[in-house]
């Protein structure tokens, strides 16, 4: 035998060929030249195995799907060589709940990936698991902030399907963030981290002390030929595999992506970036897991083209005080993010990417710890399937923009109907329901005033999760919108029996006045101040702390500091002089309330101070349902609050939990 040598002039291919008397061999030969970033070592996920498909239909996806308790499963860490040569004996370890639970040395196969396994007995019970490579940092590499990766064992899985030349382009270009990603997986790794993130800060005291319940693990990626997506019909995008049912939610990354300029920003590590966070992969992502768009609640209009055919005083009531047009979109008259930074809509599924809105908390943790039911892509057939957990019976008490109940008013309400395209919503000028408020301003709308009997839809062709109520006392009229959100939240709050809300209705007449005040947070630390007035006439010059607001769509807008160092206060001057100023932006927080159950001669109650510019929200629970705010006294006018039974009882049967919230919100 012989042998011999081939010197490289440069990268690339060549065929070499060998002769020995009348024997001749071919042999091709790729010559490459590696990157500063090939020297590296990642790990890219972990799988689980067996391989559990999810049941299609299943009545208890928190059982089938799952290993059986008891039973081995197998972890499975990926690991990604990106050089060309093969490492040997590479350190590694697993770790459970932080302890070291196996360790290990493997030899790398060159630009491949390598598996290291644990086997474990399967708990459905949540424990962290990690696995590190290198843990020592032994050996030298483009970057040790991939050579860990930690999950949950109780996750929800994950699969994404890549095409080659964008998972090829990521590789080139992710390390050039300076983040120690340096590749596809590396991003998607990001991603998930980033999810699993935003599901633990979605606390919300009230509804969801924990967050979302659940934890998302990515447990495979595959990489396919360009043009490959989708491999069993749909999009390439949403359907990567319609065939695939081994993970609970999917998506696919076609190479066409790189068309435009999604990917091409490479060095800045900020939120904008899709190439280094995709926060509308996770919004599509919740579709997946049956979510709902929820900035499809909001209601459009437009002179020429109108949807809200409601009139008043002569004319239509779109963009007029009683319903005025909304900043910073002035083509719609409800919109969700003027709930504020801690309304229940502000959020994943409202396009604020970075956070989970408290409506999709809520949901979400309905379904926590179940497998896929009926589809992992978006959209499955379950998506939505929550708009209609109404409570049975709902007292709705409407009070006017200062908080005061409207005893005996008159309240008609106005279901949507279909108006085509995404989440269409068209109001004519019927109302579909009366009720008349009780001496507390209360009406009793039955189960579902949204639609005509029939289910509450959100989708393409029509949305009927909005109603328009008007509501009539004395010589005002006003309109307010009531989502069925509200209803869903209150059922699933435990109150499926008896739900009970607050509707504020600006009211408007003939008196001037301050009727209600509502704020948007702006980019640059401001908010965007709405100011609707009533009266004869608009005012003639309305201001807050002496900036002037302009009247826009049927309200006056100003925009001021987000965090003023003192109470803000609202002037307006109407002709003939009448002025009237009313406070607006508080000051900074105060400290958290607290209740004070005190003895009263007929029975216990629970007291609070309040702020001017903020708002009161009590809570109890189910035992403490019959306690009732005093009247006139569970909002901000005033030095206090009580909150009263009258029935006698022992104070701390239960519990009641006080929120409190800067007016704008």
């Amino acid at each position: 035998m012989s042998a011999g040598t081939v010197a490289a002039l440069a990268p690339g291919g060549a065929t070499v060929t060998a002769t020995c008397g009348p024997l001749t061999a071919l042999a091709p030969v790729t010559v490459v030249d590696p990157q500063p970033h090939d020297d590296d070592m990642s790990v890219a996920w972990i799988q689980r195995l067996p391989v559990l498909d999810y049941v299609w239909g299943s009545p208890q996806p928190h059982v089938d799907g799952w290993p059986a308790a008891g039973s081995t499963v197998t972890w499975r860490a990926r690991i990604r060589n990106w050089s060309p040569f093969p490492r040997a004996d590479v350190a590694c370890r697993w770790l459970l709940d932080g302890e070291v639970a196996a360790t290990a040395a493997v030899d790398l196969a060159p630009d491949g990936l390598t598996d290291v396994d644990l086997p474990w007995t399967w708990s459905s019970d949540r424990h962290t698991l990690a696995f590190e490579l290198d843990p020592a940092g032994a050996i030298p590499e483009a970057s040790e902030d991939n050579n860990r990766l930690s999950t949950w064992t109780d996750a929800i899985s994950v699969a994404f399907w890549v095409e080659q030349a964008l998972f090829d382009y990521f590789h080139r270009h992710q390390h050039e963030l300076g983040a120690g990603s340096n590749g596809w997986e590396d991003w998607a790794q990001r991603q998930v981290a980033r999810w699993n993130a935003a599901f633990a800060a979605a606390a919300h005291p009230l509804d969801a002390p924990a967050g979302v319940r659940d934890r998302i693990r990515l447990d495979k990626v595959t990489v396919v030929p360009d043009g490959a997506l989708p491999l069993a019909g749909g999009l390439p995008t949403n359907n990567p595999d319609n065939n695939d049912r081994t993970t609970d939610l999917v998506w696919g990354f076609p190479a066409s992506l790189l068309d435009g300029t999604m990917y091409s920003d490479h060095t800045t590590a900020a939120d904008t970036n899709p190439f280094w966070h995709e926060g509308s992969l996770i919004h599509e992502l919740g579709h997946a897991r049956y979510l709902v768009d929820v900035y499809g609640f909001n209601v459009t209009d437009r002179d020429d083209n109108r949807s809200v055919l409601i009139t008043h005083a002569g004319g239509f009531i779109a963009g007029t005080p009683w319903m005025p047009r909304t900043w910073p979109w002035w083509d719609h008259v409800f919109y969700v993010a003027g709930w504020g930074e801690h309304g229940p809509f502000h959020g994943l599924m409202n396009s604020h990417y970075t956070t989970i809105d408290r409506y999709s908390t809520m949901a979400l943790n309905l379904i926590a710890g179940h497998r896929a039911t009926l589809g992992n892509c978006n959209a499955p057939g379950n998506i939505g399937a929550f708009l209609n957990d109404l409570p049975a019976q709902n007292t709705v008490q409407l009070v006017d923009g200062h908080g005061r109940p409207l005893a005996g008013a008159v309240a008609q309400v106005y279901q949507a109907g279909p108006a085509g395209g995404w989440y269409g919503k068209a109001f004519d000028d019927v109302p579909d329901a009366t009720f008349t408020a009780d001496a507390r301003g209360c009406i009793e709308a039955g189960r579902n005033p949204f639609t005509g009997g029939g289910p509450i839809t959100h989708g393409y062709g029509g949305s009927t999760v909005i109603a328009i109520v008007r509501v009539d006392a004395g010589p005002d009229t006003g309109f307010a919108f009531l989502p069925a959100a509200l209803f869903n939240m209150e059922a699933w709050r435990g109150h499926a029996d008896h739900g009970r809300h607050e509707l504020v209705v600006p009211m408007l007449g003939a008196a001037p006045d301050i009727a209600h005040l509502l704020a948007w947070p702006e980019p640059g630390g401001t908010r965007r101040l709405r100011i609707v007035c009533g009266g004869a006439t608009q005012p003639q010059a309305v201001t807050v702390d002496g900036v002037a607001a302009t009247f826009q769509h049927g309200a006056w807008w100003v925009s001021v500091p987000a965090a003023p160092s003192a109470p803000s206060q609202v002037t307006a001057t109407w002709p003939g002089g009448t002025t009237l100023s009313r406070p607006c932006l508080p000051g900074p927080p105060p400290p958290a309330p607290t209740l004070t159950p005190q003895a009263a001669h007929d029975g216990p109650r629970a007291g609070w101070w309040s702020r001017a510019g903020h708002v009161y929200h009590l809570q109890a629970s189910q035992n403490l349902l019959e306690w009732e705010p005093a009247p006139g006294t569970n909002h901000w006018p005033g030095t206090g609050g009580w909150l009263e039974t009258a029935l006698p009882g022992t104070p701390g049967r239960g519990f009641a939990r006080l929120q409190v919230f800067r007016l704008a919100d």
